[in-house]
C-alpha cells in the first residue's frame, strides 16, 4: 500500500514540471544528454545545434567569451562530453542577465535574450558528429542552450540530469535515497523487479566517464520495455523498476561523492529515475 507520505514525496520531488523534462526542442541533430548543470539554482535545456556560416548570427558577436584556451578534447572524448565549458558559459550568461546561452567553434561562448534561431539548422545529413559533436558547436555551427531555474534541488547532485535509455526515452534524474536494506532487498521496489547488472560493469568505462551511464541505460531501457514509469540503481549495478517506489527512507544529504557515486546507489543507496518521453 503506498503511504501518503511516499505519494507527498512522488508529488513533490519526481513530477518533473515542463521546463525541467529536459526535452531537447530538436529537430535536427539530437544531444547526447537531456541538458546540463549550470550551478546550484539553473540548468541548460538544448535549443538545437544551427549553422553559422548559413543565414545569419544567432547571437550578438559582442558577447563572446572566448574559452577557447580552455578547451580539453581529450578529456571530453574519454568523459563523451564537455559538460565543464557549457557549464562555464552558462555560468557566463547568467551572470550577465541572458536567457540564452551558446557554444561555437568548441570554446566560443555567446549569449544573449533574444537569439535568431530562424538560421539553419544542423541535420544528420549534415553531420552531427562532426558539427554537434559532445553537445557543443564545432567549426561552423552553434549548439544554443535555454537557462531553466531547477525545481529539484538536492543535496546531493548528479553528474547529468539525465541519461538517454533508448531512442524514444530519457532517463531523468529523480534523486539519490537511502534504502530499507542493504544491496539486492532495497525495499523501494517490489523485489520482483530486479535485474542483476552488476557482472557487466566496466569499472574503468565508469572512472574515466565520471558516471555509471552505460548500466543506467541498459536498466531504463527494461523500463521503458516494459511501461514503467520509474527505475533505479542501487549498488552500482543492481538495477530496479517499477511505478511506485517507496521513498519514505529520504534523500541523501551527506557524503554524496560515496553514496551517490556515479549516479548509481552504492550499498545503501539507490539512485532514482524517471521515464520521460523523447520529443
Amino acid at each position: 500500500m503506498i503511504t501518503s507520505q511516499v505519494l507527498t514525496a512522488l508529488a513533490l520531488v519526481l513530477v518533473l514540471p515542463e521546463a525541467a523534462t529536459g526535452q531537447p526542442a530538436v529537430s535536427g541533430c539530437p544531444t547526447n544528454f537531456p541538458g546540463y548543470h549550470v550551478d546550484k539554482d539553473n540548468e541548460a535545456q538544448p535549443e538545437g545545434c544551427f549553422h553559422t556560416t548559413k543565414g545569419g548570427q544567432v547571437f550578438p558577436a559582442a558577447s563572446l567569451q572566448d574559452f577557447t584556451s580552455t578547451v580539453d578534447k581529450k578529456a571530453w572524448g574519454k568523459r563523451g562530453d564537455a559538460k565543464d565549458i557549457i557549464k562555464k558559459c552558462g555560468e557566463e550568461a547568467v551572470k550577465n542577465g541572458a536567457k540564452y546561452f551558446g557554444l561555437q567553434s568548441f570554446g566560443e561562448c555567446y549569449y544573449g535574450n533574444t537569439p535568431d534561431l530562424s538560421v539553419q539548422e544542423v541535420t544528420p545529413a549534415d553531420g552531427c558528429d562532426t558539427l554537434c559533436k559532445w553537445d557543443v558547436g564545432g567549426q561552423g555551427a552553434i549548439v544554443v542552450y535555454e537557462v531553466v531555474p531547477k525545481t529539484f534541488k538536492p543535496d546531493c547532485q548528479s553528474v547529468h540530469i539525465g541519461y538517454l535509455v533508448d531512442a524514444n526515452h530519457w532517463g531523468m534524474f529523480g534523486g539519490c535515497y537511502h534504502s530499507k536494506g542493504a544491496t539486492t532487498n532495497t525495499g523501494v521496489f517490489p523485489r520482483a523487479g530486479f535485474v542483476n547488472f552488476k557482472l557487466t560493469i566496466d569499472w574503468t568505462t565508469y572512472i574515466n566517464q565520471e558516471h555509471g551511464g552505460d548500466i543506467i541505460k541498459k536498466c531504463g531501457k527494461l523500463a521503458a520495455q516494459k511501461g514503467l514509469k520509474y527505475f533505479g540503481i542501487q549498488y552500482y549495478g543492481d538495477c530496479y523498476f517499477g511505478n511506485t517506489p517507496d521513498l519514505s527512507q529520504g534523500l541523501v544529504t551527506s557524503d554524496c561523492s560515496r553514496k551517490c557515486l556515479w549516479d548509481v546507489g552504492a550499498v545503501d543507496t539507490f539512485v532514482l529515475y524517471e521515464v520521460e518521453d523523447v520529443v
